[in-house]
């Protein structure tokens, strides 16, 4: 029977480690990375990958990558055993560093944890593909915080428009699941929710107006004025009628208080 090992390479602030899997058939379930990407690369037999970017085997000398906070599972293949090394690049690390830098120190520290330079070596290009693809996974994250942002001040200005999930989800270029967990994780309500929200505090100006509580919800994209008393009286602990009458009173007596003085 082989022998199964696991050897580690640590950084002094543990911002990049580096894992050498030997003749091992060890499974891990599904789980995120909170603060880290990784990068695989299977030096003999197989694993099995599973995550929501595709299930698919890797097998001797292939690459995979695991941005942070995808819910993926690794496993070996059939049960057999398997090689492999993995680094695990800490996201604070990869922004003060280089592409270059991060695959120079990666080398570096390979051949150590291997012990021969020239074993080393053919894996090097292998690790530069794989830091250039988590790279440009980074930027797409960016990407998508950028547009997410850009959809929250659109759904802060227009949240009486009309938008499917769907139409969101195209604004970000990612699937429905995805776009909505982004989200909340973002911002800390679901789009549904934030645009509810967004509607409830422009209802609130608007009724400051004194316009009528069915010209309020109109104006802010409530079907109907149950809807809107609903998810008003929710938000608020109150009636959007009740508000009205308070906050005009409020608004008056202030004004009194003004020209008084």
């Amino acid at each position: 029977m082989k022998r199964k090992d696991k050897y580690y390479s640590i950084s002094n602030d543990k911002t990049l480690d580096l894992i050498y899997h030997k003749n091992v058939n060890t499974s891990y379930p599904i789980h995120t990375h909170a603060e880290h990407d990784t990068l695989g690369i299977v030096l003999d037999g197989a694993v099995f990958i599973e995550s929501e970017a595709g299930n698919y085997i890797c097998e001797k000398h292939n690459l995979f990558t695991i941005p942070m906070d995808m819910p993926h599972a690794v496993s070996s293949l059939g049960g057999g055993v398997y090689t492999m090394l993995t680094a695990c690049i800490h996201r604070d690390y990869a922004v003060e560093q280089n592409v270059l830098e991060i695959g120079q120190e990666m080398e570096n520290r390979l051949a150590e944890l291997i012990g021969n330079a020239e074993s080393a070596e053919e894996y090097i290009q292998l690790l530069r593909d794989g830091i250039t693809l988590l790279a440009e996974s980074r930027l797409q994250h960016l990407t998508r915080e950028s547009c997410l942002k850009e959809l929250k001040q659109e759904l802060l200005g227009l949240p009486e428009l009309p938008v499917t999930i769907e139409e969101m989800s195209k604004k970000v270029c990612v699937s429905p699941f995805h776009m909505i967990r982004q989200f909340k994780k973002e911002i800390g309500l679901t789009p549904h929710q934030f645009q509810i929200q967004c509607r409830i505090r422009k209802a609130q100006k608007l009724l400051l107006e004194r316009k009528t509580i069915t010209e309020v919800a109109f104006e802010t994209g409530f079907c109907d004025q149950s809807h809107f008393d609903k998810s008003f009286k929710k938000l608020i602990g109150m009636s959007p009628a009740a508000y009205q009458k308070a906050a005009c009173f409020a608004e008056n007596r202030n004004k009194l208080n003004r020209e008084q003085k």
